[in-house]
This record gives C-alpha cells, sequence and structure tokens, in this order.
C-alpha cells in the first residue's frame, strides 16, 4: 500500500517519529507488531515512583522511561548546538569582514589622494572634505546594510511565519549599529593618514 505524510510534529516529543492509527500502520507495515512508545500521563509528584516501578516490570522488553520535558530538552540541546555552531562561524565571518570593510575603506581614501588634492587646491578646506568622505561611507555603508538586513529578512519570512520563532531584534540591531560605527571610524582613520 502506499503512504501519504500529512503533517509534522515540530518541536514536540513525536517529531523524528511516524505517527499514525494503528489500523493503517497494520495495513502498511503487516510484519510489525506491538508498541514502541507509550504516554502515560502521571502526576509530577509519583512521576519517579511510576518510572521505576515500569523500569523494574519490564526490563526484560527494553522498556525505558523518559520524561516528556528530558525528551524535549534533549531535542533542543541537539538544535542549540547546531545554532551556537553556526553563530559561532557567523561570527568569526563578521570579524573578517568588519576587518575586510576596514581595509577597503583605508585603500578607497589612499587611492583618491590626488583627487582630494585637486579638491583641496580649488578650494575645499579640510572639514568640508572631511565631511564630503564621510557622508559617502555613510551612504554606501547604509545601503549596504539596509538592502543585506532586508534580504536576509526575506529569506527568514516563511521560517519566521511558519514557527513563530524569537528574532534577536536586539542584538541583530546591536550588531548592525557595530559594522557602520567600524566602517566610519575606518573611514576617518583613513582621512586622517593623508595629512
Amino acid at each position: 500500500g502506499s503512504l501519504l505524510i500529512s503533517g509534522m510534529y515540530a518541536d514536540s516529543i513525536f517529531q523524528g517519529l511516524l505517527v499514525m492509527s494503528e489500523t493503517r500502520f497494520l495495513q502498511t507495515f503487516p510484519d510489525q507488531s506491538g508498541f514502541r512508545y507509550f504516554l502515560i500521563d502521571t502526576p509530577v509528584a509519583k512521576e519517579k515512583a511510576v518510572s521505576d516501578l515500569l523500569e523494574s516490570r519490564l526490563s526484560g522488553f527494553g522498556f525505558d522511561a523518559d520524561r516528556v520535558a528530558d525528551r524535549l530538552a534533549d531535542f533542543l540541546s541537539v538544535q542549540n548546538t547546531y545554532l551556537s555552531t553556526f553563530q559561532t562561524l557567523g561570527g568569526l565571518g563578521l570579524l573578517l569582514g568588519t576587518l575586510g570593510l576596514a581595509t577597503v575603506m583605508l585603500r578607497n581614501v589612499l587611492e583618491r589622494q590626488g583627487e582630494i588634492a585637486l579638491l583641496q587646491g580649488v578650494g575645499f578646506r579640510r572639514w568640508q572634505l572631511t565631511s564630503l568622505l564621510l557622508w559617502e561611507t555613510a551612504s554606501l555603508l547604509l545601503w549596504g546594510l539596509v538592502s543585506g538586513t532586508l534580504s536576509a529578512l526575506s529569506a527568514m519570512t516563511p521560517h519566521l511565519l511558519g514557527t513563530g520563532s524569537d528574532v534577536p531584534w536586539v542584538s541583530g540591531s546591536l550588531t548592525l549599529i557595530a559594522i557602520f560605527a567600524i566602517g566610519m571610524l575606518a573611514s576617518w582613520a583613513a582621512i586622517r593618514a593623508i595629512d
């Protein structure tokens, strides 16, 4: 017979398991018998006693009792391990990107020394040139940060709408502000370097 998957149990104790009625199960898998999971509703005060009783009496059948909260915590710990790994890699990428940004800003100003000297020759003052270059850097940084943020949010929209995930708005905003500040500082340092 055929088997149609009609849904998934995300963020539950059933994730990664196939859940179906016994009748359909026996039709689809006639060679399988018995049950592998039992859900037992027990008062919190009696959980330990019930768990010990079932494991001791049914040890010959390989019975192993787990609390639902512990099982969910195990699932989340695996997920959190992946997330922390990707956050670490993302942080390293961000650090390298920020250093690259500072280098590009410095090189941009240093390569434009002739242009800057010409502007000074026609009467632009030092503070006017500094202001002009900083505004140019700020507009480029803002355009890049806004377009990158909008792209990331559009890519994440299905996930955010599907699971109701909590977006780290504060830390994300602080990261964007830090990138902007580093870019501006690098540009300012480059401008100061061409005295």
